[in-house]
Parts: structure tokens; sequence; C-alpha cells
């Protein structure tokens, strides 16, 4: 699985055959993992098991992963019983793919608890979270694609530079340096004409803040 189709990175490197498609997807998938990395968090949709989090005695909780699709479970530490006890997803609500409001207004009633809270590690999330990439393989560059553009973009650009400086292809051996990216000729380097400052730029929007 990767973050960007395989479509958009024969089209950036101008290939206009299948010859080098398992290595442009190895590529790929690597271009999603050092994505990853450098924004400190997984934007490839996925389902996220028991994730723990303390509380603050506040209403509001920051899951690790975003955007926050499908709230599965939630669980919350009894200190009397000392057990992980289940609470209704109905009673929380997720605001903007991101932030979970518990309780949900109108269900302060049914709640357990009043707002999130402090026990350490006193509370388990698990939820689905990210950008599906079904098909990423396969999808031309004209199909719909879930993963917003600038990230697409990004990813498949460092697959690119990874394509000139060390994957061994034919193309790489030649010299090949530029490419054609959003109707544009670049240079696939790592200077300031080349392509990190868009990376980067892209990079600081999705990385994970420090709430």
């Amino acid at each position: 699985m990767a973050l960007a189709r395989l479509s958009l990175l024969q089209s950036t490197l101008l290939l206009d055959n299948t010859a080098s498609d398992d290595e442009l997807k190895a590529l790929l998938a690597a271009a999603t993992t050092q994505f990853h990395q450098l924004c400190d968090r997984v934007l490839e949709q996925t389902t996220h098991t028991d994730e723990r989090h303390t509380g603050d005695e506040t209403h509001i909780l920051y899951p690790k992963q975003w955007p926050l699709t499908t709230l599965s479970a939630v669980s919350i530490w009894d200190t009397t019983t000392e057990t992980f006890v289940s609470e209704s997803t109905t009673y929380f609500d997720v605001v903007d793919q991101y932030m979970l409001y518990y309780p949900k207004l109108g269900q302060e009633s049914n709640t357990t608890y009043t707002c999130y809270p402090k026990t350490p590690n006193g509370i388990k999330l698990t939820y689905v979270a990210g950008y599906a990439t079904t098909s990423w393989d396969t999808a031309a560059i004209s199909d719909s694609f879930a993963v917003p553009k600038d990230i697409e973009y990004a990813v498949a650009l460092l697959a690119a530079l990874q394509w000139m400086e060390g994957s061994g292809s034919r193309e790489a051996r030649m010299g090949k340096k530029r490419v054609i990216f959003e109707n544009q000729e670049i240079v696939i380097d790592r200077g300031p004409g080349g392509i990190w400052p868009y990376v980067e730029t892209v990079i600081s929007t999705y990385r994970r803040p420090n709430f």
C-alpha cells in the first residue's frame, strides 16, 4: 500500500511502460513509510487497537492518528474494580475527524463519567483513521483517489528521488535528473532548487502537533 498512485509516479518519471512497475511499487511503499516517519503519524487508513490515553479532567481527547473515520470501542479504567470497563461509543462525539468530545451533548445523563478521568493510561481507544489507498497500484491519474493531492505529490517525489539516487535503474544510471511535476520540469535532488522545499512544506502541514 502507498499514499501515491503508481500511475502518478510513472507520469512524473515520464515512463510509458510497465517494465519497472515492481521497483516503482517498492519505492512508493518506502516513500510512504518515510513520509509517515517525517510526519510522526500514520496517514494510510489503519485500524488502531487499544491506543492508551490519559485524560485531564476535561471533555476533549485527541487520538494519536487522524482523520478519524470510525470509532469502534472505548474503555475506561475503573479504579474500584481495577478493570477496563467499556463505554458506549454513542457517548462520544467525533469533532472534525481529529478530536473526541465526551460526553456527547444530550448523553450527559447516560455516561459513566462527566469528563475524561486522569488515571494514567486509563483510556483505551480502538478506531479507524487515515486516508483510503484502495487501488493505488492500478488507478489512473484521472481516477478519484482519497489521499489529498499535496500528500500524494510529496510521496511521489520522494519515490522519484530514490529512483534517481539509488534504485540502480537504467534511467538512474543514465543520470536522468529532471522530471515533469504539475506540468513543470523540475530537478530531482535535495538542494534548494529541488524537491525538498515542497516536500518540507507538506510535511509541516501534516506533522503531528504537540497538543
